[in-house]
């Protein structure tokens, strides 16, 4: 049996703590021995954790000052693999690695797509990270991205060899979000309009002022937008709102944990990010049965639409197509059984943890 060991910065809210919990709480039992290390033990997802993955807290606010604390961990547990999730958390224990016990295959697995996320930072940030992933991420045994619009970023960006890095995509867990979809919702969605929802942090790389304004263009569609999520660009996208004059049209719910029951009484999902890694959003409201407008060349999006089957993709930067998506899909007659299909034929959980399983198997390497 080997273990398997997973480190994240916490379980607060988000699409790649989400998608770790799932893994592991899967991962058979008779193979692998599932242990989840935390940076720090908080976060609403902790109590998804299935109660026979061992948690380790470091008790440490970041990754730097919780190297030592990992140091022990490792000599304690000596785990078969390491797999880690976040640029933030791979570059530091690339840099332990060496003083780590032999034996222990070290796996990245990227939430974003690098070349994008880096180009937000400040421009000294930006050619620091861009040093320490060209040169860091050469000491893990395998990379994992979700999508191969990120792999191909990452062959450029960090300028790896191609048999380093595997595309494995994100898991939709179909059965969880039935449960979960029909559970009374936390938010209350307007009756006699279309229901439109976005769903991510309230941060630049969410592009939600452009969301705003494609949202402004359909004042002769009876519509509603409501926005689940937190984050740094709160007051920015208030303004937009007001300055739009769209206060009882446009909702900012805040971070809902249960999304899926927002999403199952939605009409539609847009998600007008800069760039993802592979958004769950995507499969998730797929999963729920409505389509998704996205546009088209950030991470993973044109491998999860399927033109006219279960969304539309818009071109990157251009509000006016993304206007024109929108309506295009609020008009539009959909098959909501064909529209979780797609989801579940090709992302469901099963089908996932099985390729995550074979990929452990090897040792991380193709």
């Amino acid at each position: 049996m080997r273990t398997v060991a997973c480190i994240l910065p916490d379980l607060r809210g988000g699409g790649a703590e989400r998608v770790i919990v799932r893994l592991l709480n899967a991962l058979d039992r008779k193979r692998f021995r599932p242990v989840l290390i935390l940076i720090e033990k908080n976060g609403d997802y902790l109590d998804e954790v299935a109660s026979d993955v061992e948690i380790v807290d470091l008790k440490r606010s970041r990754m730097l000052t919780a190297l030592p604390a990992l140091f022990s961990v490792m000599r304690r547990l000596r785990p078969d693999i390491v797999l880690a999730t976040h640029g933030y958390v791979s570059l530091p224990l690339a840099l332990l690695m060496p003083f780590l016990p032999r034996g222990i295959r070290f796996i990245a697995r990227e939430a974003n797509t690098p070349s994008r996320w880096s180009a937000l930072q400040p421009p000294l940030r930006r050619r620091i990270f861009s040093f320490l992933y060209r040169h860091l991420f050469r000491r893990f045994n395998g990379i994992v991205a979700q999508s191969d619009t990120m792999r191909r970023d990452m062959l450029s960006f960090c300028r790896l060899p191609e048999e380093r890095i595997t595309v494995i995509h994100n898991p939709v867990d179909i059965a969880a979000i039935d449960r979960q979809s029909a559970l009374p919702s936390a938010v209350a969605l307007p009756e006699g309009v279309k229901r439109i929802i976005a769903v991510g942090r309230l941060h630049p790389q969410k592009q939600y002022p452009m969301l705003i304004e494609a949202f402004s263009r359909l004042n002769d569609i009876p519509a509603h937008l409501t926005i689940l999520g937190d984050g740094p660009d709160k007051e920015t996208i208030l303004e937009n709102i007001l300055e739009r004059r769209l206060a009882a049209r446009v909702h900012l719910a805040g971070f809902i944990k249960n999304p899926y029951a927002v999403m199952r009484r939605a009409d539609l999902l847009v998600l007008p990010s800069a760039f993802e890694g592979f958004p769950n959003a995507l499969i998730e409201a797929n999963a729920c049965g409505i389509p998704a407008v996205v546009f088209h060349d950030i991470g993973g999006a044109s491998e999860i639409i399927i033109e006219g089957v279960n969304g539309h993709l818009a071109q990157q930067g251009s509000i006016d197509d993304l206007a024109a998506k929108m309506r295009a899909a609020l008009i539009g007659d959909w098959d909501r059984e064909r529209i979780r299909a797609s989801a579940y034929d090709r992302f469901g959980l099963p089908r996932i943890v099985a390729q995550w399983e074979d990929y452990f198997s090897s040792g991380g390497t193709d």
